[in-house]
């Protein structure tokens, strides 16, 4: 049925695929989807700890927090994992504005972006007050809700600054994203060779995450120096 190429026949191919492996999907998922979550915390929480250490060597002589380091990192994740739950509210609330007898997929795709685009912005606010607490975590060794607190209070007193912090290195980095798709449109002419194509390709990629890693270090190191400055008025 998949080289049919009949549409309502490829759909359905696809469906009992899904039906009959489903079981094991969901079986792999329960394993893989906590163990890869679990590393990513392992990974990002020795990772964050000795990039900021080195960043702020002169105002964080000791160890940081691991405990509270780890939290955060997984609460994280947890963030990040929410907005699958959010997607799919926010497309069920679509059917209080269209339904099958009385369509208006205007007004459903209106409704929908509205309410995944708070939910974005929800978890966005989240994520940047989650990354400052870990600075302090590190920083100054801070308990876990002594770092929410004082990443709280970091956002309320220098919330300015710490956006213009955000919006300049976003905009750097998606000028370098649409740089990068425009150049990695030029090995297409030899993708009759996929050897060479793939190879550009790949190192194409790579560069642009290189570039995309040090401008996110550069964000880390001004927010570190935003802490640095109010721990040292508050001294």
């Amino acid at each position: 049925m998949l080289t049919s190429k009949a549409p309502l026949q490829v759909v359905q191919a696809i469906l009992e695929i899904w039906q009959r492996a489903r079981p094991l999907v969901l079986r792999l998922g329960v394993i893989i989807v906590p163990a890869l979550i679990l590393l990513w915390v392992v990974a990002a929480t020795v990772g964050r700890a000795y990039v900021t250490h080195r960043i702020a060597a002169k105002e964080s002589p000791g160890r940081p927090d691991w405990v509270s380091l780890a939290v955060l990192n997984l609460l994280r994740v947890i963030a990040l994992l929410l907005l699958v739950p959010a997607y799919i509210l926010s497309a069920m609330a679509t059917l209080s504005v269209s339904t099958p007898e009385s369509p208006n997929h205007l007004l459903a795709l209106l409704v929908f972006l509205v309410l995944f685009s708070i939910a974005v912005l929800i978890w966005s606010i989240v994520n940047w007050m989650l990354s400052l607490a870990s600075i302090y975590a590190t920083v100054a060794r801070a308990s876990l809700f002594q770092a929410l607190r004082d990443a709280w209070l970091l956002l309320r007193s220098r919330t300015s600054q710490l956006a213009a912090i955000a919006a300049q290195n976003a905009t750097v980095r998606t000028l370098v994203g649409v740089v990068f798709t425009v150049i990695a449109l030029a090995p297409l002419a030899l993708r009759s060779i996929p050897a060479v194509f793939w190879s550009l390709e790949i190192a194409i990629f790579l560069l642009y995450c290189v570039l995309s890693d040090l401008l996110l270090l550069a964000r880390l190191s001004a927010y570190v120096e935003v802490v640095g400055q109010v721990r040292t008025a508050e001294n």
